[in-house]
């Protein structure tokens, strides 16, 4: 018996999926520029022109085969208004896919792509660059910008990564042909190209400092890699499979590209994109017209409206579905920034405009919109989803639409509609009918299904709209959460309207509490520094007896102020069966504030508790929390990672404890805890980013995941991160166009004080599901590193953090630690290749430990040390014998001595660390 909100939508944030490639052009790309950026219309045509020059380039990077069709520039509201700007429709700032911003680290003017996850395929979330990398002369004569553009477009897109070293150590490795060669791709280039130091000096894998740094060839000729350096004014496409050494993958060099992606080349994981797979969009023609079609358009020059789309057929009058459709939109309509403009349609078989779109200045003008909300009496007829739909897009753009309207009918609106419905439509017109009709308005659609009737179509109304798709799923005993989980999903809604960020509602506590006859509950509830305007506190109780029996609630501010019923800010609404708290004059206390809530009922009473909150100052942006899933449609047994920012603007917030509950079909929900720590699948330590796989799969049907974030001020703190990119700065000192990445040090980290939040991160859907035997596998290990050596005693030290039984969760069966002369025997013969047994560790164990945990281990080497290069890798294996894949590969070289890392003996034996991978998958 169990309860589910299910919140469907696309692997990225708003569903980047927005962007779709048809007869390879892109259409529907937004780039915005950010509210703090000067007005200079010059900033715009200089987008124009990057973006048409890149458009250009992508054409030849990508074979013909994809381009900028047309583009949206958003300009802020804090820009004048002029006549060349068209209205804003569903384009914002904080879902663009570009985003022109000033720097996230000061004097950070490049460009970078904000990645959720170590994933290869796993798309980005958004490019940011700066103003001045657009307009600058003297960088754009180094790094042209629409080379920039397409580069970071394949981290964006394609989820294919940096082909340059990220490392300092790994900027140079020995060839097989004991020489040295440069951290590059092409191959071509990784041979032609130069590693020197400042002086001039070749810079070896055994004395390597901060001046290395990569040079091309005088005079190059390889086209790859747009993924590597893409400056070099020969390169115009991307590393590949194919045996012609100017576009040839390098295998050997230690970059992220590699270890990240399983030896793969960036074309290849490029073309198993949707974009490309299976044939779609193939060459185009040679004389293609990649000149994109702009338009500019202004936040703020178009209201704000929403339609509430209601079902009113009979059906919904079962279990208490109506009392949280009633109570879920008063807390819609309470949450509503004024200035924005709400009208209320009905369906059954036939829609009905209730209420024409009303703007809310007050709060009276909120009461009479709720005054005219659904009652039970009205309940009667079947559901015709589509023609509330159409009811809706009639109100927002003022089009008169019937059956016989088609797309190029509509005016582009925008504008939002929130349908709620709890039947399977079975009266015309249908979803699909209305769907191209939405696409067309430019309207966001929030459909919300109750019950396990609910249309499974309403998926098809969000995906072309950057909308969500809620089911709310109830079993006997869970009824009473109704108003928890629809609110929470309208709350949801409410943050993702087109609204200005700075007038957002947040919501930071949401739950359930049950309350016997005659007794009470106490709680609690965090409200944060960074917010504080507007606060309201919502509880909203579900009486099946007789709406007289009100609950009685009592609050207690931080420095000990009673709220109570005598209270100006206290309203009991027994229609709505809620009690709200405003707290509109002036800044709500900061702290956690305490209540008590008493049932003077015969029957135990549910109550949903609310706490929502807007900012405090308007350039004081509140700490944020955005969930991301790595798929929606997951073949059993793949691992889901869940991925979480905690962000406050472009701030990273490190020690929080994020926390997902996932609900599963038929049994209890578990919880999973996201780390920031660097460990696959994180991304890096510290950057404000926690994930985690999840393994522990039910059965078929769809998971849910809401995302807990909690701070107290001692553990969590913030600060701003430089960008991993190719160009941080601009002084002569720190600029470096032809090395490797160069980053300044982070900045001072700045105390956090206590805060909550809660998010849904959707729900992904497990097909495939088999539990006659164990199909998961332990997480590959990608992170395999030497730590120390010893030539007298022939043994080598090694470091990795270990995988689980499923992924990092549980403990592992055991390890095969290999061994060979050829990087080739490693990648594609490594069970014919000499194992290191147990009785080969001189210090450690070979047997796995709990999932997460760093392991170390010192072997001794079992081959003729007369050789000069030796391979090592490592392949671990569950109960069942499901193999991870092989692990990255270390290089070993016996020439050198080291005796460096904290763990090691003396000698002379020199492990080169080339964290290379091979093409086995999980």
């Amino acid at each position: 018996m169990y309860l589910r909100i299910i919140s469907l939508f696309c692997v990225l944030w708003l569903c980047k999926a927005r962007v779709t490639l048809t007869r390879n052009g892109y259409s529907n790309l937004v780039v915005a520029i950010g509210e703090d950026v000067p007005e200079d219309s010059s900033l715009i045509d200089q987008i124009k022109t990057v973006m048409t020059n890149a458009s250009a380039y992508l054409y030849t990077a990508t074979r013909r085969r994809a381009y900028f069709k047309d583009i949206t520039i958003l300009v802020p509201e804090t820009w004048r208004d002029r006549a060349i700007y068209d209205p804003a429709t569903n384009e914002r700032f904080d879902v663009a896919e570009i985003r022109v911003d000033e720097p996230t680290f000061p004097g950070a003017h490049g460009a970078y792509v904000r990645t959720p996850a170590l994933e290869c395929g796993f798309p980005g979330s958004y490019m940011h660059v700066t103003p001045l990398r657009l307009t600058d002369e003297r960088i754009n004569s180094q790094t042209p910008s629409e080379r920039m553009i397409v580069h970071e477009w394949g981290h964006l897109r394609w989820g294919v990564f940096d082909e340059y070293p990220t490392e300092v150590s790994r900027i140079t490795y020995p060839s097989m042909s004991g020489g040295t060669e440069a951290t590059a791709c092409s191959v071509n280039l990784a041979k032609e190209g130069k590693v020197q130091d400042a002086v001039g000096k070749d810079c070896s894998p055994f004395d390597i400092h901060h001046t290395c740094q990569y040079l091309p060839p005088k005079d190059p000729t390889a086209r790859g890699s747009v993924m590597f350096k893409q400056y070099i004014s020969s390169v115009n496409t991307f590393c590949d499979d194919g045996t012609h050494e100017s576009t040839k993958h390098n295998p050997l060099a230690p970059n992220n590209q590699n270890i990240y992606c399983q030896y793969r080349s960036t074309w290849d994981v490029i073309q198993s994109h949707d974009d490309f797979k299976g044939g779609k969009n193939p060459p185009g023609d040679v004389d293609q017209n990649t000149k994109p079609d702009f338009t500019v358009v202004r936040s703020g020059s178009r209201r704000d409206n929403v339609v509430l789309v209601l079902d009113l057929s009979v059906s919904l009058g079962q279990d208490n579905r109506l009392d949280a459709m009633r109570q879920s939109a008063r807390l819609f309509i309470a949450g509503v920034s004024d200035g924005t403009g709400v009208s209320l349609v009905t369906f059954q078989n036939v829609a009905a405009t209730r209420l024409g779109l009303k703007e809310i200045r007050n709060s009276q003008d909120r009461l009479d919109i709720m005054a005219m909300l659904p009652k039970r009496d009205e309940l009667h007829g079947q559901t015709s989803i589509g023609a509330g739909i159409m009811e809706a897009l009639k109100v927002l753009t003022g089009n008169d639409i019937d059956d016989n309207t088609v797309p190029g009918d509509i005016t582009p609106s925008g504008g939002t509609i929130v349908v709620i419905t709890d039947g399977e439509e079975n009266m015309e017109p249908y979803i699909e009918t209305v769907v191209p009709l939405v696409s067309a308005a430019k309207a966001m659609v929030f459909p919300i299904g109750l019950g396990p009737d609910a249309s499974q179509n309403l998926n098809h109304l969000a995906e072309p709209s950057s909308g969500i798709s809620f089911f709310i799923e109830t079993e006997e005993d869970q009824k009473q959460t109704y108003t928890q989980k629809l609110g929470e999903a309208m709350m949801t809604v409410l943050d993702m309207m087109p609204q200005s960020p700075n007038n957002r509602t947040v919501q930071l506590h949401s739950s359930s509490v049950t309350v016997d006859p005659l007794q009470h509950v106490n709680g609690s509830m965090m409200l944060d520094s960074s917010v504080g305007m507007h606060t309201t506190f919502m509880f909203m109780w579900n009486n099946v007896v007789s709406k007289k029996n009100t609950i009685h609630v009592r609050l207690v501010s931080p420095s000990g102020k009673v709220i109570n019923h005598t209270d100006q800010a206290f309203n009991l609404d027994r229609s709505f069966m809620a009690i709200q708290i405003s707290l509109v004059d002036g800044l709500a206390e900061s702290g956690t504030w305490k209540y008590r809530i008493y049932n003077p009922a015969s029957v135990p009473q549910f109550v949903s508790v609310s706490l929502t909150s807007k900012q405090v100052h308007v350039n004081d942006t509140p700490i944020t929390v955005q969930a991301r899933l790595s798929q929606t449609t997951v073949s059993f047994p793949k691992p889901v990672i869940v991925s979480v920012d905690v962000m406050k603007g472009y701030m990273v917030v490190m020690g929080a404890t994020v926390e997902a509950k996932i609900s599963r079909p038929g049994t209890t929900p578990v919880t999973l805890i996201l780390k920031d720590n660097g460990v696959a699948p994180d991304m890096a330590v510290g950057d404000g980013t926690y994930t985690a796989y999840f393994t522990s799969y039910s059965g078929n049907g769809r998971y849910n995941v809401v995302v807990k974030v909690t701070a107290d001020a001692d553990t969590a703190e913030m600060m701003e991160m430089a960008p991993p990119d190719d160009l941080v700065a601009l002084s002569d000192d720190e600029m470096d166009l032809t090395g490797m990445v160069r980053q300044r040090e982070p900045s001072q980290r700045q105390a956090v004080s206590e805060f909550s939040r809660m998010r849904s991160a959707g729900a992904f859907e497990l097909k495939g599901f088999d539990d006659s035997a164990d199909r998961m596998t332990p997480a590959r290990v990608m992170d395999l590193r030497f730590v120390g050596s010893s030539r007298s005693g022939s043994t080598v030290s090694l470091q990795w953090v270990a995988p689980g039984d499923d992924a990092y969760s549980g403990t592992a069966n055991r390890y095969s630690l290999r061994i060979a002369t050829n990087f080739s025997d490693l990648l594609h013969r490594f069970n014919e290749s000499v194992e290191i047994s147990h009785s080969s560790v001189v210090r450690g164990s070979l047997r796995p430990v709990a999932g997460g945990t760093m392991q170390q281990v010192t072997v001794r080497v079992p081959m003729d040390a007369a050789e000069r290069f030796y391979f090592i890798a490592l392949e671990t294996y569950d109960e069942a014998g499901n193999p991870s894949g092989v692990s990255n590969i270390l290089q070993v070289n016996l020439e050198e001595e080291n005796t460096s890392g904290a763990f090691t003996t003396s000698g002379s034996l020199l492990m080169s660390l080339l964290l290379l991978v091979v093409a086995r998958l999980l």
